[in-house]
């Protein structure tokens, strides 16, 4: 009988060091795992930079409606958060603590396969800091799974994470968000590598974007790479933007003959309205996609991997004055109000 205890009291000490080894291991990827996303956190703050430079990675975040650092930072605080509750159920072994780690495991791994599958057949692009996250992710949980000697909430965990992703196989997806270059109806530039190039989203009916397009209409300043942009769907307004459309006079300001009653009344509009139609159907889908709520959106190429982003009057007005591409008495326009 004692011989019995003293084996069992072994075998219980062996399981036990196996369990340490398990949670320690747990506890190393979970500390990892936050460091990593604070690291990016940091760069992307600090920086303006991202431990993954490549294309899709920024294309990617341009698709997560507060920004990448707010998906960065949620992500950091997630990890903290499983890391302490780790801590916790291995301290004191609770199993109320034990089913909320799991729960956060299994919304951590939906919400990470949700984002994966997006990013397979959605926007059909790779960001690997998300793949590296999703890796940190999985094996976390696995090594979880073995601590608890749980395969079945191994598997069930697994079949999450799947049926996350696979769930964006199954939708289709609206068009994609198309390039600038395919948005405008009028270019006015000097050279295609001459930076900064002004990008100018409006709409005729819109009392605030024609504020801001009069405004550059009575400047006395060099209009030139500016890029524009209409959201008009109106037949009407279609026929003021031909002349823009076929005839994109460097040597004259654009702004100026967007405020003219009729444009360009001698084109012959059948082809040119379709193909200005489908510049503004495209413009539409670049402002939906891109999730701007205000009009008028200027978007500033400042080089080639850097933008910035301007919505909304208050804000597109500040930036041309602060700038110095208007010289205008603003009070001048409040007939445009």
């Amino acid at each position: 009988m004692a011989e019995s205890d003293a084996t069992r009291h072994m075998n219980d000490n062996t399981h036990k060091r196996g369990d340490l080894r398990a949670w320690i291991v747990l506890f190393a990827i979970l500390i990892l795992s936050t460091g990593f996303l604070l690291t990016e956190l940091s760069l992307e703050l600090v920086a303006d930079g991202s431990l993954c430079p490549t294309v899709s990675c920024k294309i990617a975040g341009e698709y997560v409606r507060h920004g990448s650092k707010f998906m960065v930072g949620i992500g950091s605080l997630f990890f903290t958060f499983l890391l302490v509750l780790s801590w916790s159920v291995f301290r004191y072994r609770s199993s109320r603590l034990e089913d909320m780690l799991a729960c956060g495991f299994f919304a951590g791994l939906a919400f990470d396969g949700g984002i994966i599958g997006f990013q397979r057949y959605g926007i059909q692009g790779t960001c690997y800091l998300c793949l590296a996250t999703a890796a940190l992710i999985l094996l976390s949980f696995m090594v979880y799974s073995y601590a608890r000697r749980a395969a079945s909430m191994a598997i069930i965990g697994l079949i999450v994470w799947t049926a996350a992703f696979g769930a964006n196989k199954i939708i289709r997806f609206p068009q994609g968000t198309p390039t600038l270059e395919k948005v405008t109806i009028c270019d006015q530039h000097t050279g295609i590598d001459q930076f900064p190039k002004y990008y100018l989203f409006f709409k005729m009916s819109c009392d605030h974007c024609n504020y801001v397009i009069t405004a550059l209409a009575h400047t006395q300043s060099k209009i030139s790479n500016w890029h524009l942009a209409s959201l008009d769907a109106d037949t009407k307004d279609l026929h003021r933007l031909a002349g823009l459309f076929v005839e994109p006079d460097i040597g004259e300001n654009p702004f100026s003959r967007l405020l003219k009653d009729e444009i360009g009344d001698n084109v012959q509009y059948g082809d040119v309205l379709k193909s200005i139609a489908g510049r503004t159907e495209k413009a539409q889908s670049f402002i939906i996609n891109s999730g701007y709520q205000e009009l008028p959106v200027l978007i500033v190429q400042e080089s080639r991997a850097r933008r910035l982003y301007l919505s909304g009057r208050e804000e597109v007005m500040k930036y041309l004055t602060e700038s110095g591409l208007i010289a205008v008495n603003l009070s001048a326009l409040a007939g445009t109000d």
